[in-house]
């Protein structure tokens, strides 16, 4: 009886090794947008091995990630703060944030130094586009220094990105809020300009400035579906973002994966992104203090509501 025992328990033991061994990988599908925070995660698609198989995809506008995650061709996506919590609001797919991976990605571009951002008062910012979250988080930082954002500062519109590069490179424009990717472009043409990261300047006021610029969010079925694969995938993307402190080797990788396109995308382009890891209670904390913040400025730029706790992933 013993002797029977013990085969069918190696036979069991044995078809559970197998099936093990024979497990396939998680599909997991990830949308970035080019020239991005993204940047941080390129470590993670250099895995060949694991329970994890991260098929990446790229685009190269925010809003084109909205339309691969509604037809259902991507299960991850790495965007901006505000672009997650538009498809949360639209509910075409239910999605949670998972993770925030970068605090910086907003530059304002200057052909003058200043001390400190109070210099900007009467004075007139140009950006290329309307009610963005980088306007809305200027507004914010200009009123730490008792500077009205609606009345002490004037706020213009150059037509793209080459009219304001004519404009600085003219002198008819001073001041310009950008993306960190297009102050990096900028600044690659227009050696007289300089930058300061947004992030830096809020530091100046606040210890710990609750900004998370870009994040991770899933659809709410690839969640429920892959509970053991979403853990891994965030795993490694902290330690992806952990190894991006080599800003060379990231850099690198970030354009095998075609994730920054252009060589002057550099270490530089890296740094101001600000790579953070935040995830769980602590990300709640800070997106809930800095959907506050918004809302007083600029509620349109997170749809007039915070988000309801079921945005939030806790695991």
């Amino acid at each position: 009886m013993k002797r029977y025992l013990s085969i069918i328990l190696c036979f069991v033991l044995t078809i559970t090794f197998l099936s093990g061994c024979n497990q396939k990988p998680t599909d997991v599908r990830i949308v970035s947008v080019e020239n991005s925070a993204a940047t941080a995660l390129a470590h993670i698609f250099e895995q060949s091995e694991g329970s994890n198989n991260y098929i990446s995809t790229v685009v190269n506008l925010p809003n084109r990630v909205r339309t691969l995650m509604y037809d259902g061709e991507c299960d991850v996506a790495v965007i901006p703060v505000e672009t997650a919590t538009i498809i949360y609001r639209r509910k075409n797919p239910e999605v949670k944030i998972l993770a925030g991976i970068s605090v910086g990605g907003f530059e304002l571009v200057a052909t003058r130094t200043i001390s400190d951002l109070s210099e900007l008062k009467n004075q007139t910012i140009y950006l290329t586009e309307r009610s963005t979250l980088m306007e809305s988080l200027l507004k914010y930082a200009v009123s730490l220094y008792d500077i009205d954002p609606f009345e002490d500062i004037s706020f213009e519109y150059a037509s793209d990105k080459s009219q304001l590069k004519k404009m600085l490179n003219n002198n008819e424009a001073t001041f310009a809020l950008l993306s960190s990717a297009d102050a990096t472009a900028l600044k690659s043409d227009l050696e007289s300009v300089v930058s300061y990261n947004l992030t830096d300047e809020l530091a100046k006021k606040l210890k710990n400035p609750s900004v998370i610029s870009y994040c991770v969010v899933a659809t709410d079925d690839f969640i429920d579906d892959n509970p053991k694969a979403v853990k891994k995938m965030l795993e490694d993307i902290e330690n992806s973002i952990k190894s991006s402190s080599n800003t060379t080797n990231t850099v690198s990788l970030a354009k095998k994966h075609n994730l920054l396109t252009d060589d002057f995308y550099n270490e530089d382009f890296l740094a101001s992104c600000k790579a953070e890891y935040i995830s769980g209670e602590k990300m709640k904390e800070k997106l809930t203090a800095y959907y506050s913040l918004l809302k007083k400025i600029k509620a349109s730029s997170i749809g007039s509501s915070q988000p309801n706790d079921d945005f939030y992933f806790i695991p």
